[in-house]
């Protein structure tokens, strides 16, 4: 036995028993002649793998030898006999070099009488190389492509390790074995009737005649959450009956939650829906922003109006009931909700602060529903939000009951926030005073974009200006959109720092843990898409896709308090990334990973659970989200025409 270890070093384990009842001695270091003429022993790279067979068709066994320090495949001449062999220094083969490359097998793959090369780039893919030498003695084998020809391309990385080229089943071809790199172990055989079908697109075919689907389907355990909120959480409580959905809810008693639980992993004390250390009873809208586009989804695939009416119902009561009479301010977001037994605007900090926590992505249909009290909420957010309207200075915290803005605390996404606002008050009414904001919000981030040092990094990102330049006239139009080209170029070359690898793609690592102000990989995913669908370039499609392969087969690591929001945008982006590309493999992986969002989370109640480690309803873990990527796995399995809302407004 002959073995290459970690070290990059090579040992031979002489069997001093029979072949049936082998029995290996002590190891020795197998050596070279170096150029002196000095035997020395072999000593390559780390991560090495050999391959011994007779390359040179000399009747001597040879050693074709890979590493990591030395990416390629290096030739290691016999120059002794056979049965006491001396190897030269090695020789490149003139292969195409990898950075982890893999053996391999030296065996006549396609039947036309001469050795070939089978050959692997580590965890990636299995290649054949074909020899297109004479076969005569002491010739070695040339190959036709020094990038050989993909034979094995799994559908996940991480399941090629080694190349093992055998009649494993004896039926008259060489197969394939191969073993797991990372995240698993496990030999895998591909067979060669397989391997043909794969690389011929020859794979048989089936027909349907019936199917039958597993109930609850995706769309029922949708369904029965949106028919619980509606039935059950809604605001029947205190003096008025506003029905309100509830943010917070027992999923055991459907009740309103008699304890404050214990919070979801990353969700700060001042973020909750309800009074500091007291029950959460609040109603907050924006924390329910994608549970009010599903219940608008749900009325376009069900045609049951009921959805439609209570989401419309929600959006009106809280604009015209809710506003603060000073500031025009809505009691939602990061810090404020509308407390159901008090029936006033609470907040879970001691103040009543005012800032976004997503964006508000319903305009049109607040307008429609709410005009007067949505224009006065854009301009409280002009007059009461931003401190300075010279420099655009503003805190992204104002006081909701009262007239007192603050500047130092501009942060960027909230500077989009409010131009997204202010872009749709000026399409409803016309009034210019949110292009004056809209103008100066915009250039105060052009000058920030800009370090002390003259370095540029990105701000307020390309996705809320981009749509404000669809619905403002010139010339903010085109400012807005070269300013959102450069934000993209910015962008993309800090994802190339970050996750750039040698040939100019993005690798990402999955993580699941959110919390205040903490993403997860699969985030990017989310940006990727809002932004490919608005401008259609292909860096962002390949952000999208990069994101869904570095999530295939992943799961959390084991304590991780998983949020419904993870799950949600991971979902979301296998669903993108088969829309995309139409590979099967990124719909496999949606619908399993819905299933066990189902299983996590839902459980066998109506309600998911705001996290792994609690058990009661809490939409600031993004509940709604992941209803959001249930309905787009039930649209793209059914195939359904439906402008499902994008996954995309947790930024």
């Amino acid at each position: 036995m002959v073995v290459a270890d970690g070290a990059g070093s090579i040992t031979v384990y002489l069997n001093e028993g029979t072949d049936s009842e082998p029995a290996l001695g002590a190891g020795e270091e197998v050596k070279l002649c170096n150029q002196q003429g000095v035997l020395e022993p072999i000593r390559r790279g780390t991560r090495s793998h050999l391959l011994v067979c007779d390359w040179n068709n000399d009747g001597k066994k040879d050693i074709i030898f890979s590493d990591q320090e030395n990416p390629g495949f290096y030739f290691f001449k016999n120059i002794g006999a056979d049965a006491q062999p001396i190897f030269t220094t090695p020789k490149a083969t003139g292969l195409t070099a990898y950075i982890r490359p893999n053996l391999g097998s030296f065996v006549d793959w396609d039947w036309d009488g001469k050795k070939d090369l089978i050959a692997c780039e580590f965890e990636h893919s299995i290649r054949f190389y074909r020899n297109v030498a004479a076969g005569q003695v002491n010739e070695e084998p040339k190959f036709d492509d020094p990038d050989g020809t993909c034979i094995i391309k799994p559908y996940s990385i991480m399941i090629i390790s080694g190349a093992d080229a055998i009649d494993w089943n004896r039926d008259g071809d060489i197969d394939i074995l191969t073993g797991q790199g990372h995240g698993g172990s496990g030999i895998r055989f591909f067979e060669r009737d397989y391997i043909e079908d794969c690389m011929r697109d020859t794979h048989p075919a089936v027909s349907i005649e019936r199917f039958e689907m597993l109930k609850p389907s995706l769309l029922d355990i949708v369904r029965r959450y949106a028919d619980t909120m509606i039935e059950h959480g809604q605001d029947t409580y205190g003096d008025q009956k506003s029905r309100l959905l509830l943010s917070a809810f027992d999923r055991h008693t459907l009740k309103l939650l008699e304890m404050r639980p214990a919070p979801p992993g990353g969700i700060r004390r001042e973020d909750r829906a309800g009074l500091p250390w007291q029950r959460l009873t609040g109603a907050n809208p924006q924390l329910d922003e994608n549970l009010l586009r599903v219940l608008y989804a749900l009325s376009e695939i069900t045609g049951d109006n009921r959805y439609r009416e209570s989401a419309d119902h929600e959006i009106k009561w809280f604009f015209n009931n809710t506003q603060s009479p000073v500031t025009g301010l809505l009691p939602w977001g990061e810090h404020l909700c509308w407390d159901v037994m008090l029936d006033r605007a609470v907040s879970s900090s001691t103040e009543l602060t005012h800032e976004f926590a997503r964006p508000w992505v319903l305009w049109d249909r607040s307008f429609e529903l709410a005009p007067e009290a949505s224009k006065r909420f854009a301009l409280g957010l002009w007059n009461h939000q931003i401190a300075d309207h010279n420099s655009g200075g503003f805190d992204r915290h104002a006081p909701y009951d009262k007239h007192n803005p603050r500047d130092g605390k501009d942060f960027p996404r909230h500077g989009g926030f409010y131009i997204h606002t202010w872009a749709y008050a000026y399409k409803h009414t016309k009034d210019e005073t949110f292009l004056r904001a809209i103008d100066t919000i915009l250039s105060l981030f052009e000058r920030k974009r800009r370090d002390k040092n003259g370095v540029m990094q990105a701000t307020i990102g390309p996705l809320d200006v981009e749509e404000a330049a669809s619905i403002v006239p010139e010339p903010l139009t085109s400012q807005l959109r070269q300013f959102a080209e450069i934000e993209d170029k910015l962008i993309l070359e800090d994802l190339h720092r970050s996750y750039g690898s040698p040939d100019d793609s993005l690798a990402f690592k999955p993580t699941w843990q959110a919390g205040y102000s903490v993403g997860i990989t699969a985030d990017w995913a989310m940006f990727g898409l809002a932004r490919y669908q608005q401008v259609h370039k292909k860096p962002f499609c390949d952000l999208v896709i990069a994101v869904a392969d570095a999530y295939v087969d992943a799961l959390p690591e084991e304590g991780v308090d998983v949020w419904p929001m993870s799950l949600a945008h991971k979902i979301s982006a296998e669903v993108a990334a088969y829309r995309l590309t139409n590979q099967p493999v990124y719909l496999e992986q949606a619908c399993r990973f819905a299933r066990m969002a189902v299983e996590l989370f839902w459980q066998d109640k109506p309600l998911p659970r705001a996290s792994l480690k609690t058990g009661h309803y809490e939409t600031i873990t993004g509940a709604d989200s992941l209803a959001v990527s249930l309905l787009e796995v039930h649209a793209a399995t059914n195939n359904l025409k439906l402008d499902i809302s994008l996954n995309t407004i947790d930024r």
